[in-house]
């Protein structure tokens, strides 16, 4: 099936059916070269809700999370075997248009990588590199719109055109985001999006996605245990490249099933 999105000016993508979950995998494993990374993961993604990835270093996580929209198409010798549904299509299709994907379930990553451009330029670069629009009052729109969104415009609506790299690292991470928002993704994907911020800028945007999930889909991978139960609505737990134990915050925090989810969320290993 190929992944079909209207990129035209003035039109939107068709509407999701309202369904419980908006993204489906099943059996995934993911391979460097021979090592297998991602162990027959099943994971149903909710619509509308944070879904917090957690686990010790190197268990597979970040590779589970970007494999969601093909970002380890990138390194040499990876592979994936199995399913990825999202809105029932399926996103392993070699025939996917991997730059419509990317506009549909947007991705920031642990550390802010704003282009070396203006304020402003960081968001229409992205609006005008997709087809969206070359009018110049929707630009503008869309560059206000977005970074009102990411909780940035009252911060930097005097100084658009200085450059982003003169922001401070966690304004610099927010506009990653009004970047990924400016596109109107279904599906926002974080990896560690606070691990490189200091306490003040992770809890701006900690309340900034619990708002954005009225209107996102949200996964984020984290670190932070304090984070994932401040946050998520669900959790999933991976250890050693499996998925050990998924469910709701609350249960996974209070009465975990597995040992492991146990001894992990209590700190005794990391």
């Amino acid at each position: 099936m190929v992944f079909v999105l209207e990129q035209q000016e003035g039109k939107e993508l068709r509407e999701l059916e309202p369904k419980e979950h908006i993204l489906n995998i099943k059996q995934l494993d993911i391979y460097y070269g021979n090592d297998h990374a991602v162990k027959d993961i099943s994971l149903d993604i909710e619509k509308n809700a944070i879904t917090a990835l957690i686990g010790p270093s190197g268990c597979g996580k970040s590779t589970f999370l970007r494999a969601i929209n093909r970002m380890n198409d990138r390194i040499p010798g990876a592979r994936c075997e199995g399913s990825i549904l999202y809105d029932g299509v399926s996103l392993l299709d070699k025939e996917i248009d991997i730059s419509a994907l990317r506009k549909e379930i947007g991705m920031v990553f642990q550390k802010p990588n704003p282009f070396p451009k203006s304020i402003k330029d960081n968001i229409t670069h992205a609006l005008k590199f997709h087809g969206i629009t070359k009018n110049k009052k929707r630009l503008k729109e869309r560059v206000k719109e977005s970074l009102q969104q990411a909780a940035l415009w009252d911060e930097v609506s005097d100084r658009l055109d200085a450059s982003a790299l003169s922001l401070s690292g966690g304004q610099q991470q927010r506009l990653c985001l009004a970047r990924t928002l400016a596109l109107r993704p279904k599906v926002i994907l974080l990896d560690e999006p606070t691990s490189a911020l200091d306490p003040i800028s992770t809890g701006k945007i900690e309340s900034l996605l619990m708002k954005l999930k009225k209107e996102y889909t949200i996964v984020v991978v984290t670190h932070n245990m304090q984070q994932a139960a401040r946050i998520a609505d669900h959790i999933a737990f991976f250890y050693q490249g499996e998925l050990v134990e998924q469910g709701k915050t609350e249960q996974m925090f209070n009465h975990p099933t597995e040992k492991r989810t146990a001894s992990y969320i209590s700190g005794q290993f990391s």
